[in-house]
């Protein structure tokens, strides 16, 4: 009655909340007060925040069908319509961390941190179709651009997981280094490149070789990490007691640090517009989300969501994740 009761207080907070879904429209987990923050973009920082049944860590888009997935801590994978409106909780398994769909949006992939596994979701059918077992604590997760593989970030081992989607296996385990949280590819899927938030750097891990050939230093305790064009934008955390203020960004060309832009207390997730002219960046323990402007490498809005932002993604991204 009270999971009823807080969807019936969300519909009607959409309902009455003047926001119009534009163009591309920006969703955020926010696991301090268990919600999804709206935001219709461009705009003027028009957002709404809807309840959730559980506590939200990382989301993304299920690709040409456009719902909303959502990893709930507790074991559930929700999926919402783009207004926000819950249509159905999937059991996933233990402790889920990040989700990524596949293009159709068909499939989801969840990475189970409480198994050491990835499980495969069925989203028509509700249900976990099979678990790929990965290194140990697997964290951040992402797709190639072709759909053909899945690269995962697997925590307490330093490892990243290469999973061959058509055959549901772990076909390859690259050495990474400390602590590895996410992952970003780049376009034509030659590179991946490894947040590495224990050796305050990046990996860039070559995908034909198989091997990381080369580390890039960045700011304290780096965790999310996406690409933009010819940029990789990575999001410095640090602590709760010495919270990062920064994201770092690299020139992909020359694969040296280009810039280092202030952003909110915490920098967590990180979502790119569609045009690439746009990244949108979660800060944990301010509340907000900066939005930077790619061109003037600055920040040019902070919009204010809800609590303890972490997991982002962007409508126009078609089931590429986020972290």
């Amino acid at each position: 009655m009270k999971s009823n009761n807080i969807f019936r207080l969300a519909a009607l907070v959409i309902l009455f909340f003047p926001l119009k879904l534009r163009a591309e429209t920006i969703y955020t987990a926010n696991e301090g007060d268990s919600s999804v923050s709206i935001i219709a973009w461009p705009g003027n920082g028009e957002s709404v925040s809807v309840p959730l049944s559980a506590m939200p860590h990382n989301i993304d888009i299920a690709g040409k069908r456009g719902f909303v997935l959502i990893t709930g801590m507790e074991g559930a994978l929700l999926v919402l319509d783009p207004k926000g409106s819950l249509v159905k909780t999937i059991a996933a398994g233990k402790h889920p961390a990040h989700v990524v769909a596949d293009r159709e949006g068909k499939k989801a992939y969840v990475t189970l941190s409480g198994e050491d596994a990835v499980a495969v979701i069925d989203l028509d059918a509700g249900r976990v179709e099979k678990k790929i077992p990965v290194g140990k604590f697997p964290h951040g997760l992402r797709m190639s651009p072709d759909g053909k593989e899945i690269y995962v970030a697997n925590m307490e081992e330093g490892t990243v997981s290469i999973l061959s989607v058509t055959e549901l296996k772990e076909i390859a385990r690259v050495a990474a280094g400390k602590k590895p949280v996410q992952v970003a590819v780049t376009p034509d899927g030659k590179t991946v490149y490894v947040s590495l938030n224990g050796d305050n750097a990046v990996a860039v891990l070559d995908v034909a070789g198989r091997a990381v050939i080369k580390k890039i230093t960045v700011g304290e305790t780096p965790v999310q990490l996406f690409v933009a064009g010819d940029k990789l934008f990575v999001a410095n955390q640090g602590s709760r007691e010495n919270p990062g203020k920064t994201v770092t960004v690299i020139d992909l060309l020359k694969g040296e640090l280009l810039a280092v832009i202030p952003a909110g207390q915490g920098p967590h997730g990180v979502a790119v517009a569609a045009d690439a002219k746009t990244v949108f960046v979660t800060n944990v323990y301010d509340g907000t989300v900066s939005v930077i402007d790619v061109e003037k490498m600055a920040v040019v809005k902070t919009i204010p969501v809800g609590k303890e932002p972490n997991g982002i993604t962007a409508s126009g991204q078609q089931g590429v994740s986020l972290p």
